[in-house]
């Protein structure tokens, strides 16, 4: 079963590249499973798995929050239900 890491790697990085820079933005499809996503959503409230949480607000970028994971893919699979 391919990981997350294999299927960004199997992306086409130079176009990616090259919309980003045109767009502004780009987006990569298919790169999480539905499984993935709901684990995230999942987790989201758990802060040991997160080495930031930003204001958006504070920094004028609109209202919520933005959260960085800190984990290893590893820790990642133990912190998440199955």
């Amino acid at each position: 079963m391919e990981n997350i890491a294999m299927r960004l790697a199997a992306r086409d990085w130079q176009a990616i590249t090259t919309e980003l820079h045109d767009k502004g933005f780009v987006i990569v499809r298919d790169v999480l499973h539905r499984e993935e996503c709901d684990a995230l959503i999942a987790a989201y409230g758990a802060d040991g798995i997160y080495r930031k949480t930003i204001s958006m607000q504070r920094y004028r970028f609109g209202r919520g929050e933005s959260r960085s994971l800190s984990c290893t893919d590893e820790a990642w699979r133990q912190s998440t239900p199955q």
